[in-house]
């Protein structure tokens, strides 16, 4: 058999062909779809054309109403929280606006190259997330909140849920995570009465730890 790349050189395809040959590959090869809904293969289908992970299958994790909270905030226009530019430059207001045409390169927040925040963080010897998320508070506070890069960042939002604490001056309470760890909601209400918040996320292996030293 002619290996793809051959094949791709002697007779170019468009980019919207490569796409759908790419998701051809995956759905042939991922280790793993069971389990998951017609739904939820296509968002994780997306997760490894993104990552180049095949395995990554066995490590994504829905909530329940993950998706229909996510359509339901995207078609709100729900603010989006991203923790780097990477993510937020990936985000494509062209498709956003096909489900709510309010979508505006300001309703997707990414502060973390802000030169204030960039201030306090070398004035406080802390990571740039930490400030960039308390900066944030006014997009994650009914918004959607996408972590991939930070973990200090959604470290905070942990600890907001668990312990209650404030950030900035206020309760986070983000509509939505999506995290490469399990992350929670936050409200003022007691830890004990909250739900879980609806959650994409692709958990992390557990630490291989070293043998002891004999």
């Amino acid at each position: 058999m002619t290996p793809f790349i051959h094949q791709l050189l002697k007779r170019p395809m468009s980019g919207p062909e490569i796409e759908s040959r790419s998701f051809e590959i995956i759905d042939s090869e991922a280790s793993d779809r069971r389990g998951f809904s017609l739904e939820q293969w296509e968002i994780a289908r997306r997760m490894i054309h993104t990552t180049g992970d095949m395995n990554l299958a066995e490590s994504v994790r829905f909530s329940p109403d993950a998706i229909e909270s996510g359509i339901a905030a995207l078609r709100h226009g729900a603010a989006i929280y991203a923790d780097s530019n990477m993510i937020r430059s990936g985000l494509s207001l062209a498709r956003l606006r096909s489900v709510n045409g309010d979508y505006s390169s300001d309703r997707i927040a990414c502060h973390v190259a802000d030169a204030d925040v960039a201030q306090e963080a070398s004035l406080n010897g802390l990571p740039r997330s930490l400030f960039a998320i308390r900066k944030a508070q006014a997009q994650l506070d009914g918004g959607i909140a996408v972590f991939g890069n930070a973990p200090v960042a959604l470290l905070v939002a942990v600890v907001v849920e668990i312990v209650g604490v404030f950030v900035g001056g206020g309760f986070i309470r983000p509509e939505k995570f999506i995290a490469d760890k399990r992350p929670v909601k936050s409200t003022a209400a007691p830890a004990a009465q909250r739900a879980p918040p609806p959650i994409i996320t692709a958990m992390a292996p557990a630490p291989r730890l070293a043998p002891p030293a004999i």
